[in-house]
């Protein structure tokens, strides 16, 4: 889980960032997908994932931005 104080955004351009809304601040920007992304959950295990229309999937650490791993699941956007 993240802590409270913290919000995912996922835009068109790939990139995903994470936002501290307790201090307003980019706490990490990551650029995360070749195409636009569609869908952002966060994993029982705490870990960030998304999807993209790149046909990919990754996950992330939500404390330092960092890729665990990417899945190409098929040739059509993920959503």
């Amino acid at each position: 889980m993240l802590p409270n104080e913290l919000i995912v955004c996922g835009f068109t351009d790939g990139i995903l960032q994470v936002c501290d809304l307790m201090n307003q601040c980019i706490k990490f920007t990551i650029r995360a997908h070749t195409g636009a992304i569609n869908c952002i959950a966060i994993h029982s295990n705490g870990m960030l994932v998304s999807g993209s229309n790149d046909g990919t999937f990754k996950t992330w650490d939500p404390v330092n931005g960092s890729s665990i791993a990417t899945v190409r699941a098929h040739s059509r956007p993920i959503k």
